[in-house]
C-alpha cells in the first residue's frame, strides 16, 4: 500500500466497515480461518510466504444476509491493496479447514491467476458461494455441522511462478515412519497428476538422503533447503506437518496446508484422503500431487 493509499484508507475507514487486512495486520483472535492462520503462523516465524492478505468472517456473513453494500465497500477497500499488474489466487479459508483431525481439503473454490479489482472481488464472491455446493451429508458425516455454521473467510495471495514445486511430508504420510518424503515436478504442479509424468521424488532420513532421483543433481542444494525449513516449521509446530512449496529461482516459497497431528504420527490414511496436498500459487490447481495421487484420484475424481 502506497503512502497516499494508505491516507485514503485511513480516512475510508473511518466510515465503513473494514473487512480486509494485510496478514501481518492479523493476529490468534482474528476471525479469518484456519488456512489464513497456519499462513499467518509462517509469517510470524519468519518463513518466507508470498504477499498475502485475507478477507474476514463479516464480509461472509454479510454476503449471507444480501447486505446491499457489501460489494461495493469490497471494490473499494480492494483499490487500497491490489496492483493491476499483478496475478493474485483467491481460495478459502473456512473455520472447519486444516484442522488437526481434518482439513476438509479440496471442498471450497481456489481460483488463480486473477488480476484487477472486478476479477478479483467476482473471485472472492465465487469462493463464498462455493460453501453452497458441499453436499449436507458431507458436513454432517465429516463434522456433524451443517452449513449454516461455516465462517468463511478468503486469501489474497500473490501468486510466484515457479521453476519447480512439489510437496513435503515431514513424517510417511502412508506408513508413519520419521522419514522426510518430497515430490517435484518443473514448472506447474499441476503436471503431477497429469497421466504418464512421474515427479521426482527424495526420501530423507535421520541426516541422508535414503532415495533420490539420478538426474536432478541441479536441484539437490535447493530440495536440501526445502527439507531444512519444513523440519524447522515442524519443530516450531511441534507436530508433523505437510507443505506445499514453490522455488521461483531466488526464493522458497512454503504454503502451509496442515498439521499432521497423531493420525499423520500413526500412518493413518484419513489424513490423505482429505489433503492431498494443494499449492496456491501459479504452482497448481486445487489438485493432489504425487505420493497421494493415487489415493486423491479415487477420493476426488481426477482423472487418470
Amino acid at each position: 500500500m502506497t503512502i497516499i493509499d494508505r491516507k485514503k484508507s485511513k480516512e475510508y475507514y473511518k466510515n465503513h466497515p473494514r473487512f480486509i487486512y494485510n496478514l501481518d495486520e492479523t493476529s490468534k483472535k482474528s476471525a479469518i480461518g484456519n488456512k489464513a492462520q497456519n499462513l499467518r503462523f509462517l509469517q510470524k516465524k519468519n518463513f518466507n510466504i508470498p504477499l498475502t492478505y485475507v478477507c474476514n468472517f463479516e464480509a461472509f456473513d454479510l454476503y449471507r444476509r444480501r447486505s446491499i453494500n457489501l460489494i461495493s465497500n469490497l471494490k473499494q477497500e480492494l483499490k487500497f491493496y491490489i496492483e493491476d499488474e499483478k496475478s493474485y489466487s483467491i481460495r478459502s479459508s473456512a473455520n472447519i479447514e486444516d484442522q488437526s483431525f481434518k482439513s476438509f481439503a479440496g471442498q471450497f473454490q481456489t481460483i488463480l491467476n486473477r488480476k484487477g479489482i472486478e476479477d478479483i472481488s467476482e473471485s472472492i464472491i465465487k469462493v463464498w458461494k462455493s460453501h453452497e455446493d458441499v453436499k449436507p451429508q458431507t458436513y454432517s458425516k465429516m463434522f456433524s455441522q451443517n452449513p449454516n455454521q461455516i465462517k468463511m473467510g478468503v486469501i489474497i495471495q500473490e501468486m510466484v511462478n515457479p521453476q519447480f514445486s512439489g510437496v513435503i511430508f515431514t513424517r510417511n504420510p502412508l506408513t508413519g515412519l520419521d522419514e522426510v518424503i518430497i515430490e517435484s515436478v518443473d514448472g506447474l504442479g499441476e503436471n503431477l497428476v497429469q497421466v504418464g509424468v512421474t515427479p521426482e521424488r527424495w526420501v530423507y532420513k535421520w541426516g541422508d538422503w535414503i532415495e533420490k532421483p539420478h538426474a536432478a543433481s541441479n536441484k539437490e542444494k535447493i530440495i536440501d533447503q526445502i527439507v531444512q525449513e519444513s523440519i524447522k516449521i515442524t519443530k516450531k509446530y511441534g507436530v508433523p506437518v505437510d507443505l506445499e512449496w514453490a522455488f521461483d529461482g531466488d526464493n522458497i516459497y512454503p504454503v502451509f496446508q496442515h498439521v499432521g497431528g497423531k493420525a499423520m504420527a500413526q500412518g493413518m490414511h484419513t489424513d490423505i484422503f482429505d489433503n492431498a496436498g494443494f499449492l496456491y500459487c501459479q504452482a497448481k490447481a486445487e489438485i493432489s500431487f504425487g505420493i497421494a495421487a493415487p489415493l486423491a484420484r479415487r477420493h476426488y475424481n481426477f482423472p487418470g
